[in-house]
Parts: structure tokens; sequence; C-alpha cells
């Protein structure tokens, strides 16, 4: 990963490592030639906006050094550069975008590296209350609703976290989410937190 910001490459880092990515940083476009020189990876992920080089530059002389299979993720705010063109004439597989969204992301690798996921296989199977739906306050199932929504597994989490600790009746059922989370089940999960708001919300859902 490569960014001239270390709260991004943090970030990157919170998301990728607890699935069991290794990961190298860089930040700079010369760092991250130099780090590929020394040990080709299975992916870069690249910044456009860099002090020394930027990531369309950094990109082109991945290429022009010979490395031309590696797959190349530009990570960057900057939506607007997102053009099949640019992408094309840089050798550059895919975009994603700033703020980052772990399901965007992942999506991205499993295209690029031909991922196949497994979580689901880790996770133990479980049988839903008769009503199919998750009992929990009404506060905590909208912010969890949002959250699944935007495929943001560390956000949602923590939210499940939060609800256990103010909550502590509510332990089995925010492990059963976070069975779903885990399995990237983001429909479900939405489906049954729904069937704890009340019905007006569920209509307007």
């Amino acid at each position: 990963m490569v960014d001239d910001q270390p709260t991004q490459r943090q970030m990157l880092a919170g998301l990728l490592l607890p699935l069991g990515f290794r990961l190298r940083e860089a930040a700079s476009g010369t760092e991250c030639l130099q780090s590929v020189a020394e040990q080709c990876p299975d992916a870069v992920l690249l910044d456009i906006t860099m002090d020394d080089l930027d990531g369309w530059q950094t990109a082109r002389r991945i290429r022009e050094a010979g490395f031309t299979e590696v797959p190349i993720l530009m990570v960057s705010a900057n939506a607007f550069e997102n053009q099949a063109d640019k992408l094309a004439a840089a050798g550059v597989q895919g975009f994603v975008d700033k703020p980052v969204i772990e399901s965007e992301l992942l999506a991205a690798l499993q295209r690029v590296l031909q991922l196949e996921w497994v979580a689901e296989l880790a996770v133990p199977s479980w049988t839903p209350p008769a009503s199919g739906g998750f009992e929990l306050p009404e506060e905590h199932a909208r912010t969890l609703v949002r959250l699944a929504r935007l495929g943001h597994r560390q956000g949602t989490v923590l939210a499940l976290e939060r609800l256990v600790h103010e909550h502590p009746d509510c332990a089995a059922t925010a492990g059963e989410a976070r069975a779903l989370v885990e399995r990237f089940a983001w429909n479900e999960l939405i489906e049954r937190l729904q069937r704890s708001l009340p019905r007006r919300d569920e209509e307007a859902a």
C-alpha cells in the first residue's frame, strides 16, 4: 500500500490484516518502486496525489521496470480521475474511492487476485429466532443498518461491541449479527435488523 498519509495506510491495514493479508507500506512513489523491485507483491494499492511521483507516474514506472503482471489498484479521493482511458494508459486494473468502503475494496481485490473468500466456512451454523429478526434497541438497530448498507465491516463490528457493552443481554444476538458480518452477508443482516425497527421504518427502507 502506497500513500503519503500514515493514517490512510493504517486504515487500509486495519481492514486487510485481520483477513490474513501480508502488507508492505510505502510513503512515496519512489519507495514503492524500490519495494516492488526488491520483492514483487501480489498487488499494489496506490494513492494518486503524492509529493514526489504521483500515482499515475508510479504505475507507469512499475510497468516500464518490467513488472507487467502485478495488479495495480488506485485508491484515491479524486473520483474524477477514475477514467477508463487513464487506467488503461497507466496499466492500472481498478479504482477504489476514498473514503474506502471495505466491501468495495475487497470486491476489487477479489477480482484482480481471483480470490475466493472462505470466511463463511469458518462460521458455525445457527438457527435464527422464530421471528427471523433481531431483538435490539431501536437506536442500535438504526446505526447497524446504516453501517451495513455501507458495507463497513470495521464500523459494524465496533457498533456491535458497543451494543454488548451497553446491553449485555444482547450478547447472543450480537454474536449472530457478527457471524453475518464475517460472512459478508450484508443483505441478510440488513433484513433482520430492519425487523427490529418500527413498521414505519421498515416501510421507508
